[in-house]
């Protein structure tokens, strides 16, 4: 294949695949198809090495720069007192930075799917898909391992508008998703560039057929206990407001939403990430108003706040009872933002960058939390999260393997505007809200706060940067779907796959050389 036809390949699979992600109301069905020329320069070309690892690092790092296009609408970064110069190495580092460190790993994917090929028949036209689907998969996995990662531009974002393709996740989770998606890209390009042979076709006809049957299957295993009518609050207070603005302003926001969603029926109610940005245990004038608020209204409250501790810090949820009182449970963020709550290796960061301590909005590091905390409200249990833990499957999952009949999630998006961040971040609870089939109640500080169904589908939502609140009946769920209960079955196959394919490998030299 021609070098300039190779860059074509690339930078056509790369952007439009990222785009996707972006756009997936407009672009899902695309999503099947977006990956062809990539797949067809893999099967095609003949490089190996260090080209072969440079062009998967220009794909990864392609598809990187057009995922987090959305950095340059924080600029100027003015909530966090930047100058304009400050503002823009700290982007300009973030866009380029967070995309190299994922291309590094991502180019081993085809280096390693170019040395196996190299070791296989051709004409078995189901090992090489499997074989990049797989490696491709494991590199998404790896995005959730350490703060570098970022698991912000995953496949299975592409079809978070489409409920029938989203419902594969209760089985699969969004890897596994992943792992359909690249599967049918590779072997349909197989079938346009073998259309006369007939094994071709078979692979796009089993992906077809085994993905029907677990539509038709999807969510059997759960049941509908009962309903409760909650609300989330969304007060539209931006990121200056909410860090240098009145907090008695604030909370009067928060009191008024909340009392028009009791009025209207609401029984449970779900503040923002740090609606409450201090320490609440410390506040007896806001527990006071907390608690008058929660029996005025006749409403449990659920809320961000902090929690500071001799050893610690924490960004937390918590929840005042109908009753006035003061649950002793506390829900602990686990997955914090790196640069946002905390600075990774902060004395090697700050010495080779000392900017980098000024994007933490904190005067210290704040602690991860490590379960899942479960809320009970009597007859049902509420799964909390807080923001960036949305983005990771596990914690949705633990909370609805530890029982949680509803997910409350509780963010603040207010530094992204109305970029593309912001439908990116609820695309990711769509994802939550459908793999472990609980319906998602989002409150974000500035939107976009929603009701999710198990399914996946926003019933309820709060356009970015409006003034109000949603309010509808949500179904108490009860029963565990597949990926609840086998959370790691995407990846045990990915991992399988290449070390069957070695072995295969093995058997067939084996072979060939007792025929010599």
């Amino acid at each position: 294949m021609k070098k300039s036809v190779s860059y074509i390949y690339i930078f056509t699979s790369a952007c439009l695949s990222a785009l996707t992600l972006i756009f997936p109301k407009f672009l899902f069905p695309f999503q099947f198809v977006f990956m062809i020329p990539l797949c067809i320069f893999l099967y095609k070309t003949d490089l190996d090495g260090k080209k072969i690892y440079r062009m998967g690092f220009l794909y990864f790092y392609l598809f990187g720069l057009v995922c987090f296009c959305w950095f340059w609408s924080l600029y100027p970064l003015d909530f966090a007192g930047f100058s304009k110069f400050s503002a823009l190495a700290v982007i300009l580092l973030a866009w380029l930075g967070i995309p190299l460190l994922q291309a590094i790993t991502g180019g081993f994917v085809f280096l390693i799917f170019a040395k196996f090929k190299k070791r296989i028949n051709r004409h078995d036209h189901i090992i090489l898909p499997l074989l990049f689907s797989a490696l491709y998969t494991l590199w998404e996995f790896s995005l959730y391992v350490g703060w570098w990662g970022v698991p912000w531009g995953i496949s299975a974002l592409g079809q978070s508008e489409f409920s029938p393709t989203l419902s594969l996740v209760s089985f699969v989770g969004a890897q596994g998703l992943s792992f359909i998606i690249v599967l049918a890209n590779f072997a349909l390009a197989l079938v346009i560039l073998k259309f006369k042979e007939i094994k071709v076709y078979i692979l796009p006809g089993v992906i077809t057929a085994v993905c029907l049957i677990l539509i038709l299957f999807a969510n059997n295993g759960i049941k509908t206990e009962s309903s409760i009518k909650a609300a989330a609050i969304q007060p539209n207070i931006s990121s200056q407001e909410k860090w240098q603005g009145t907090l008695d302003d604030e909370f009067e926001k928060h009191v008024i939403l909340t009392k028009q969603a009791a009025n209207e029926g609401a029984k449970i109610v779900l503040w923002s990430e740090t609606a409450l940005n201090f320490n609440f245990d410390s506040s007896p004038l806001y527990k006071e108003k907390m608690s008058s608020l929660a029996k005025e209204c006749d409403i449990d409250i659920y809320f961000g706040t902090f929690e500071y501790t001799e050893n610690a810090s924490y960004n937390v949820i918590m929840r005042v009872k109908k009753d006035g009182s003061i649950d002793k449970n506390i829900y602990k963020k686990r997955s914090l933002v790196p640069f946002g709550e905390y600075v990774p290796a902060r004395k090697i960061m700050t010495a080779l960058a000392p900017f980098l301590e000024d994007i933490s909005m904190l005067s210290e590091d704040l602690s991860p939390g490590c379960n899942a905390s479960i809320f009970s409200q009597n007859d049902f249990y509420v799964g909390p999260l807080i923001c960036f833990d949305s983005i990771y499957p596990f914690n949705a999952q633990s909370a609805a393997k530890d029982g949680a009949n509803i997910i409350f999630l509780a963010t603040n998006d207010s530094w992204f505007g109305t970029s593309a961040a912001v439908y990116m971040h609820l695309y990711q609870s769509k994802l939550r809200a459908a793999e472990v089939g609980r319906y998602v109640v989002r409150s974000a500080n500035t939107g976009i706060s929603a009701i999710i169904t198990n399914k996946g589908k926003t019933v309820d939502l709060c356009e970015p940067e409006s003034f109000g609140y949603v309010c509808k009946d949500v179904e108490i769920l009860s029963g565990q779907t597949f990926f609840t209960a086998f959370p790691y079955l995407a990846l045990i196959i990915s991992a399988s796959i290449p070390l069957l394919t070695f072995l295969y490998i093995l058997i067939d030299r084996k072979k060939a050389a007792n025929k010599q």
